[in-house]
């Protein structure tokens, strides 16, 4: 699922990044390494706010002395924490995810602009 998307975002700012170098009279490979070097900043970026989300979703319900996930290891990261994990706060994390995807959708389709038209939005 995830390498059409990848190709079609890259796609994409590359498009935009060569109609940009053509109309203000700038170098392709600098408008293009600036545009995309923007987008990956901005996307290594996104992860900060997802895991400020989850800690405080995982960690709003707790008790002081209990922990949301049943394992013996206790602090201890390990892979069979997601199994282990109470339904309710994954059914809260799942939802806040697809909604924040919601959202991202119609901001994309709101402001992103049709590449190949002159129709503009917004």
């Amino acid at each position: 699922i995830y390498g059409p998307l990848w190709a079609s975002l890259n796609v994409h700012v590359t498009s935009v990044a060569i109609q940009y170098a053509s109309a203000s009279g700038q170098k392709q490979p600098h408008v293009v390494a600036f545009f995309l070097g923007i987008y990956t900043g901005i996307f290594k970026m996104a992860h900060i706010p997802g895991n400020i989300i989850s800690s405080v979703i995982l960690l709003n319900g707790r008790e002081e002395n209990t922990s949301i996930i049943d394992t013996s290891l206790g602090d201890v990261c390990n892979n069979t924490e997601a199994a282990n994990l109470d339904r309710l706060y994954l059914n809260i994390l799942l939802s806040v995810y697809v909604i924040f995807d919601i959202v991202a959708i119609i901001l994309l389709i709101s402001f992103a602009d049709h590449l190949g038209t002159d129709t503009k939005f917004l």
